[in-house]
């Protein structure tokens, strides 16, 4: 009765659990870091890496708020992406890469099927 119990319990976490956000280009991506590990470990710069491919400098552009800095999404394609942020100071030495933040690129499609046709009488 026991294993039933557990085993219902997840799959009821599970069917609950929510979807991964959704983005748009013109968003940006942000994250949270102290104020203090920025002064303690001299902190003077972020970087991205979207689906571990090149890394992206973002600088420390503040989100307006204590704390939270961002940096706007490069062209990604359509679907799903994974995104890793790392601090790093002057000398070019960076924290681990911090956990993955999955997300999806949901953009308006391009027009398709161009062609010439006639004009079309009033």
């Amino acid at each position: 009765m026991k294993k039933f119990i557990i085993l219902f319990a997840f799959v009821l976490t599970a069917s609950f659990a929510s979807a991964q956000p959704v983005a748009t280009s013109d968003q940006s991506l942000a994250w949270n870091y102290s104020d203090q590990d920025v002064a303690d470990f001299m902190v003077n710069n972020f970087q991205i890496r979207y689906d571990s491919g090149e890394i992206i400098d973002a600088g420390m552009k503040r989100l307006g708020t204590t704390e939270s800095y961002f940096d706007p999404l490069p062209s990604l394609t359509t679907g799903d992406h994974v995104a890793n942020v790392r601090a790093c100071r002057a000398t070019d030495n960076c924290s681990v890469w911090g956990e993955d933040f999955n997300f999806t690129i949901s953009v308006f499609p391009a027009p398709t099927g161009m062609r010439i046709v006639d004009t079309p009488e009033p």
